[in-house]
């Protein structure tokens, strides 16, 4: 080669490995930045403590024994750093930076942080007993209809049934693979896919009950004009690519955690810590 370019190679050589990692540091920080600024992690927190809460109220469905074992599991299988890191793993093989910094500024703004807040306290697991008392508010004074609209199309924008329905599908084909593992001989022409859309099917309508009021209790605080302006964000093209990769990337990240639960209840059983018929 010759000399004259060997600084010009080395200049680019250098110019090359140094700008490497001040991109990915700085394609990181951005999503980190969007993560925290939408409380992902805190409301991935509360997750634990919800899913603890939900077993223990389920005192006629398993022994003390069953149920002190799969708090445990849930304490430790629903981590928040593992599922922190999927979802953002998630957003970097999925990164858009100009849709990313649309949604960075809107969360920025004085309704982004407001709803974020309120996102944030209603993912607590001592919000579950709120809401059963504002369940039970509604019954003597329902929302009014403009409202009714609201969450209707706050459902549909983000997607929350969808959402909800794709987390049951995997619960409930990992309970079944969980069985069949265990107990190989049983209804081996059982036809797994129809029983799970079945399942789906009568336990929805219940499911999205349950988020309509998940919803009404959530964002209480809000005006009819800022809950619209929520519903709009939505709307966007940064806001659709925003929640359907986010919506993704938790459903992967909460069927983990899922998954690994039932794997542990296997393992459980299997060292006969605890008897299957009971759970």
């Amino acid at each position: 080669m010759d000399r004259k370019w060997i600084g010009f190679v080395l200049v680019g050589i250098v110019l090359l490995l140094g700008s490497m990692p001040v991109a990915a540091v700085e394609k990181t920080q951005l999503i980190q930045e969007v993560l925290d600024l939408s409380g992902v992690r805190e409301q991935l927190a509360g997750m634990p403590g919800i899913m603890q809460q939900q077993i223990s109220q389920g005192q006629n469905q398993m022994s003390p024994v069953v149920r002190q074992k799969l708090m445990e599991i849930v304490a430790e299988t629903f981590d928040t750093d593992k599922m922190y890191r999927l979802v953002q793993e998630y957003n970097e093989a999925n990164y858009q930076e100009a849709h990313l910094l649309a949604v960075r500024d809107w969360l920025k703004s004085a309704l982004g942080r407001k709803v974020t807040e309120m996102e944030i306290q209603s993912s607590n697991p001592e919000a579950l007993s709120e809401m059963m008392a504002f369940a039970l508010e509604l019954q003597q004074t329902p929302p009014s209809d403009q409202r009714k609209q609201l969450v209707q199309d706050f459902n549909e924008v983000y997607r929350l049934s969808e959402f909800l329905g794709q987390l049951l599908v995997a619960s409930m084909k990992g309970a079944l693979n969980m069985m069949q593992s265990l107990y190989p001989d049983n209804n081996p022409g059982m036809d797994h896919e129809l029983l799970v859309e079945q399942l789906r099917r009568s336990m929805m309508p219940m499911i999205e009950q349950q988020m309509e009021i998940q919803v009404l209790f959530t964002y209480r605080h809000l005006s009819n004009e800022e809950f619209a302006a929520y519903v709009e964000q939505g709307r966007t093209e940064s806001g659709k690519w925003y929640i359907g990769v986010n919506s993704a990337a938790l459903v992967d990240a909460l069927n983990q955690a899922i998954q690994d639960t039932l794997q542990r209840l296997i393992e459980a059983i299997e060292r006969k810590e605890i008897q299957p018929q009971k759970i």
